[in-house]
């Protein structure tokens, strides 16, 4: 039962996230406008090639909790966090006063500050420092709560996380003051408030500091994997992060901040995977502990089958409903028009994202770091000269069209390439029988979403028709599965 209640309280958090993230930027772009929500955009981005630092330690503390349940080894889980809880907090501080000090130059050499003034986000970028380095910390007891499969903690504070950060931020810029500055002060407080959050949580499930110790030799029994996953991670940064770095770069904010905005609605939808894999990945490792290749097998394709007959109309329904709700969201034609093709395109290429973390799962859980590694360059070969020639020429409709075909191409070689290793000669099966088959069904009925939305006026009388064809979708995907109820369910209550 606790995978079945692990994924609901998941998918509620991502669906509480989303909501709450996407709800109040009108509100910062009333209170802040399009350039400073530019600069909010950046601090996201900032965070995302900051993950390089944690150097594989986060899903490595995920795995080895995972491990420790399974052969009773709850003295040294509670030694490993006492370990890397000191090297994630000593981290941080370097993260806040580096940022701070390269601020100036920041500001000068690489944002365009347009009409906020260089020393507006100077500030804003060293408030951003101190920001990314309290919040830092949560991550390691996040991810020793998820081995423990104690989603439901993990879930409850990032909810409380996200209300008060969000909400109450538009309230600071309300009643208190409208700026850039005041805006990451408080992200500032409620980050380092939520560190510690996790932190009480985190050794309250380990059941207490009891023995627990610094010890080098744990950092060291779990080197190989972290080392592997660190280059991963940083693969994967440049994979996710380089259209978003190059467009800061070369578009003012007000153009970024048009793209930045089509990704917070990716990044809030990408909650619901990162829900899924936090569940997933403990439970695949569990598995892989008990020799079970074929329990392993079963559970791959079946939860396959059950992405993909949800995350994937999901996607559709962005995809064909871009217009109507950017309108609906920022209450702005003219935004809406201009971010309306960025976010179908990258909506696409995030669905092709979003099915790859089940085999990145897998990978992760069996130890096998080289593998993603070695996909993860070859993603890199492809997408700088894609990114470079596409953005150059289309701007930031280019970065999108870069992200679409990528992720076609991690689909595939992707796939080829981890079937050669694990789980041999099932790659073409999981593509033909059990992914194929579900992106069919939402192209048929994400086209004729889209060619009724093109007739049918109101912009919320179009979301209504998107939704319907998604539904459609979903519907078709899970009656054509060929899995029964039972076992879907047999999974859920395991």
């Amino acid at each position: 039962m606790r995978f079945g209640r692990n994924l609901a309280a998941g998918i509620a958090y991502t669906l509480i996230t989303a909501a709450v993230s996407l709800a109040v930027v009108p509100l910062y772009l009333r209170y802040l406008g399009i350039e400073a929500y530019g600069l909010i955009g950046f601090n996201m981005t900032l965070q995302g090639v900051l993950q390089l630092l944690d150097l594989g330690l986060t899903p490595a503390v995920s795995r080895e909790v995972a491990r420790a349940r399974e052969i009773r080894d709850a003295g040294g889980a509670r030694t490993l966090l006492r370990t890397l809880e000191v090297v994630f907090w000593a981290v941080a501080a370097l993260i806040g006063i580096g940022i701070a000090l390269s601020a100036p130059l920041i500001a000068d050499r690489w944002l365009d500050a347009g009409t906020l003034g260089q020393g507006s986000v100077a500030a804003a970028v060293a408030l951003m420092g101190i920001t990314i380095a309290a919040r830092w910390p949560a991550g390691l007891y996040a991810g020793a709560l998820v081995g423990a499969h104690r989603m439901t903690v993990v879930s409850a504070l990032g909810v409380g996380y996200i209300l008060i950060a969000n909400l109450g931020v538009v309230l600071v810029l309300a009643f208190w003051s409208a700026t850039i500055e005041a805006f990451f002060i408080w992200q500032a407080g409620c980050a380092l408030a939520y560190s510690l959050s996790a932190r009480i949580a985190a050794w309250r499930v380990l059941e207490g500091r009891g023995g627990a110790r610094f010890d080098l030799a744990k950092l060291r029994s779990i080197a190989r994997f972290a080392i592997g996953l660190s280059g991963v991670a940083l693969t994967g940064i440049v994979v996710t992060q380089l259209d978003k770095v190059m467009l800061s770069r070369l578009l003012p904010l007000s153009a970024f901040g048009q793209y930045m905005l089509a990704t917070a609605v990716v990044t809030a939808l990408y909650g619901f995977i990162n829900a899924v894999f936090r569940v997933v990945f403990p439970r695949f490792t569990a598995v892989v502990t008990r020799g079970s290749e074929d329990e392993l097998i079963g559970d791959y394709r079946l939860l396959t089958a059950g992405l993909g007959s949800t995350w994937l109309p999901m996607m559709t329904v962005v995809a064909i409903c871009a217009h109507p709700l950017l309108l609906l969201w920022t209450g702005s034609p003219a935004v809406a028009d201009a971010t309306a093709p960025i976010l179908s395109i990258l909506a696409i290429g995030t669905a092709l994202h979003g099915m790859m973390y089940l085999p990145f799962s897998v990978q992760l859980a069996m130890g096998a770091t080289r593998l993603p590694l070695t996909i993860n360059l070859v993603l890199v070969a492809i997408q700088v000269p894609l990114i470079v020639l596409l953005t150059l020429r289309l701007g930031a409709l280019g970065g999108a069209f870069a992200w679409l075909v990528l992720h076609l191409v991690y689909l595939h070689l992707g796939t080829f390439l981890m079937h050669r290793r694990i789980m041999r000669g099932w790659g073409l099966t999981w593509l033909w029988r059990d992914v194929y088959p579900r992106l069919g069904w939402c192209l048929v009925f994400g086209a004729a979403g889209a060619a009724l939305i093109a007739r049918t006026d109101p912009p919320w009388l179009q979301l209504l028709v998107g939704a319907g064809a998604g539904l459609g979708a979903m519907g078709a995907a899970l009656l054509s599965s060929g899995y029964r109820l039972a076992a879907f369910k047999r999974l859920l209550t395991t």
